[in-house]
């Protein structure tokens, strides 16, 4: 009787010590799965991005003389130019097709994951866009709520910006 009970438990030891060497394989094979997942959410969501952005950026192909309201912070023509309206509407249209297609990059890559080389490069990228278009500045501040996450980069930037003129005139540099 007792042989058989010390039989029956290394057979249930045995048993148990596979169960959990299974147990850990199945563990492993899983994380090593969902870090693959993680990996081709962060890649994909990078390249929706950037297709959506390039589909914009095309635009200024068939209309290069748009192009200066996005990257040369050039101001839009006043409500006198003959060409005011229909200069103000494409401007205008493009901008809001870009913030959102920014915004929903910056939602996107802080969701899943996106490498911080390839974070840093949109963060530097959006940046440079809020900088250098003031029609996209305008209409960020007239529905921030709308975009709040660039809404929230363009206060920083224009904190900075006012920080770093101020510093600039304290030393004497702006006269």
């Amino acid at each position: 009787m007792e042989l058989a009970a010390l039989i029956t438990g290394i057979a249930s030891a045995v048993a148990l010590t596979g169960t959990l060497l299974l147990v850990a394989r199945q563990a492993r094979s899983l994380a090593s799965q969902t870090e693959l997942a993680n990996k081709l959410a962060a890649l994909s969501a990078n390249d929706i991005a950037i297709r959506e952005l390039h589909v914009i950026v095309l635009v200024f192909v068939d209309h290069p003389r748009l192009r200066r309201y996005f990257y040369e912070n050039v101001e839009l023509p006043d409500e006198e130019s003959e060409l005011h309206d229909d200069v103000r509407g494409r401007v205008f249209t493009i901008a809001e097709s870009l913030i959102d297609t920014l915004e929903r990059a910056l939602q996107s890559i802080g969701s899943v994951g996106v490498p911080a080389r390839d974070r840093r490069a949109w963060e530097d990228a959006i940046d440079f866009y809020l900088a250098n278009s003031p029609p996209m500045r305008t209409t960020i501040t007239a529905h921030p709520s709308w975009w709040p996450s660039l809404d929230e980069r363009l206060l920083r930037l224009t904190a900075a910006a006012h920080s770093d003129t101020a510093d600039l005139a304290a030393r004497g540099v702006l006269a």
